[in-house]
């Protein structure tokens, strides 16, 4: 761990950032067994790590850009870059590589690409540019079957998924998780065609330590003001041995301001703790909010459900009532044809009654004449 408190791992090509570790040993466990193509891997732990993880059939090259323009070969599944912060800070050097992967995710090949937030560490440590929530869903949009995972408290490289609730991870312990919001995050990762890969694994943590974001500027201004409280305090010591008089006056003077700044230090820190419990504060109150809204929609889930069963038994009764009807109405053709068929009969025989009466009158009228 270095003097600000940021963690490293040690590897053969000297100490690595934690964060950095965490975001290729990810992409080793959702591509082991995969013939893989890594980029901007300028520390060297990438590849490492990629292999420690089962990605032996490896690729590594120094220009992506000059890869992308040639083509990645069919020999290779995938790409990966999580290394280049400098290119993929840059606005326009960004949407020129994301283009470029994109048209390969296209064909296939699955990749793996990270992107330094703009309010993250990346920003803060002096980084040029850095991408926002809207700039990194903007551009997962592009990949098909796309992925978005965020990596916040760079401390402890907490790894989790965009469009989901943060999992307990299974090697950390998450605690006061403040400041998650993907606004926050230190780096975006986007991951295409591994949907079903991405699924299968849980969020996590590299380091076995609790993650706790909200605190950690506040600790790093503390040490700072109080190293800096020490080396004037041994300064003016050192002075004040061979000072006497106004000399030794000026001495307590410089003392006294420092003291008053190291004060005012320690205020800014116990308004930022006082900030930091408010904003826990206000999203307990928020989750107690969501809690009964959710409750409400449960109800109004159960009564429309427990509606569309009456509808469904109203509906069952009325298509028996039409069957009965069309029964009925069947019965009633079969009737209305037999009276018809009687009628019929009645007319024949009325006819022949009429005929046979005719005859008997015109022979009457024979004999007569």
């Amino acid at each position: 761990m270095s003097r600000d408190r940021r963690a490293f791992a040690p590897f053969a090509a000297g100490l690595v950032d934690a964060a950095l570790v965490q975001r290729h040993a990810f992409a080793g466990d959702l591509l082991a067994q995969r013939r893989v193509v890594l980029a901007g891997d300028r520390s060297g732990a990438g590849a490492e790590t990629l292999r420690s993880h089962g990605c032996t059939d490896l690729l590594v090259v120094d220009d992506l850009a000059t890869l992308l323009t040639d083509g990645v070969g069919a020999e290779w599944d995938a790409i990966v870059w999580l290394d280049d912060v400098d290119d993929l800070g840059d606005a326009t050097r960004r949407e020129s590589l994301l283009d470029a992967l994109t048209r390969e995710a296209a064909r296939g090949i699955a990749v793996v690409v990270s992107l330094p937030g703009a309010e993250g560490l990346a920003t803060a440590q002096g980084t040029t540019g850095g991408a926002t929530y809207e700039d990194v869903l903007a551009a997962s949009a592009r990949f098909p079957g796309a992925v978005l995972l965020l990596q916040a408290a760079a401390e402890g490289s907490l790894l989790r998924r965009a469009d989901a609730a943060p999992q307990q991870p299974l090697a950390t312990e998450l605690v006061l998780p403040d400041r998650l919001e993907p606004e926050h995050a230190e780096h975006f990762m986007i991951v295409a065609g591994l949907a079903d890969a991405v699924a299968r694994l849980p969020d996590s943590a590299t380091l076995r330590a609790a993650v706790a974001p909200v605190f950690v500027r506040r600790i790093r201004s503390l040490e700072a003001a109080n190293a800096n409280l020490l080396e004037t305090n041994a300064r003016l010591g050192r002075g004040a041995q061979s000072h006497s008089g106004p000399g030794a006056i000026t001495i307590l003077t410089q003392l006294r301001a420092a003291t008053e700044r190291a004060e005012a230090v320690t205020a800014a820190a116990q308004e930022q703790a006082t900030a930091a419990t408010l904003r826990s504060e206000q999203l307990e109150a928020r989750a107690v909010v969501g809690e009964q809204h959710a409750q409400a929609q449960t109800e109004r889930a159960v009564a429309a459900e427990r509606r569309v069963v009456e509808l469904e038994l109203r509906a069952a009764d009325a298509e028996r009532r039409v069957y009965e009807l069309e029964a009925r109405a069947g019965a009633a053709e079969h009737r209305g044809a037999e009276l018809e068929a009687q009628l019929s009969e009645l007319r024949n025989r009325r006819s022949l009654r009429a005929a046979d009466r005719l005859k008997r009158l015109l022979r009457q009228r024979r004999r007569a004449s």
